[in-house]
């Protein structure tokens, strides 16, 4: 499993959308889809 699944998961898990994740941790929304799109 690569960075950017586990990270997609706990998000699922936790029922955030990519929005609020990236507003509590503080990093864009287009690096936290990069995250998650590439694998990281």
């Amino acid at each position: 499993m690569t960075f950017g699944e586990k990270v997609k998961e706990a998000r699922l898990a936790m029922n955030l959308s990519q929005t609020e994740l990236a507003r509590l941790t503080g990093i864009s929304e287009r690096s936290l889809y990069t995250y998650e799109h590439l694998g990281t």
